[in-house]
């Protein structure tokens, strides 16, 4: 639980500002990331990068080669593909990280990742005292399925 309250994004100016080679691109995402939750997620693979790539979620590279906008665009998108269906990330997304305020909207982006996860953690520490732990995390994974149930239906209105 500390590791995910201690866990923060890069910010835009903590990208790096040189273009990166799509392994260098997967190495840096599990470290800004982490191991995926699941054991049977093999996090971010090329395959996928190079699907996210062809369906428009993340722009083409320049001569092989990934800049600040395509890792913040990795980041939201393994951020919340967990959670919402990709066709709906790409709609969220559409071009907003490709205007001039890109930095401005992954940077607050960052912020309520990290306030989430936050809230999550304190919301499990509060019933830890009051529940068994086989219980805590039923009803945490109820609010999660819940609280994606009611984005999806928000979003389809």
């Amino acid at each position: 639980m500390a590791e995910i309250q201690a866990r923060t994004l890069p910010r835009w100016d903590d990208l790096p500002d040189f273009d990166l080679y799509m392994d260098q691109v997967i190495s840096l995402m599990e470290r800004y990331l982490g191991a995926p939750a699941n054991p049977a997620d093999k996090g971010l693979t090329a395959s996928m990068v190079n699907n996210y790539v062809k369906t428009g979620l993340v722009p083409a590279p320049v001569k092989k080669r990934y800049g600040r906008l395509q890792l913040a665009c990795l980041i939201v998108i393994c951020a919340l593909k967990a959670v919402l269906p990709l066709s709906v990330i790409k709609e969220i997304l559409g071009d907003k990280l490709e205007q001039d305020n890109a930095a401005e909207l992954y940077d607050r982006f960052c912020e309520r990742f990290e306030a989430a996860e936050r809230e999550a953690v304190h919301d499990i520490a509060s019933r830890k005292d009051t529940e068994d732990p086989a219980t805590a995390v039923v009803l945490a994974a109820l609010n999660a399925r819940a609280q994606r149930n009611v984005a999806l239906a928000y979003w389809n209105q």
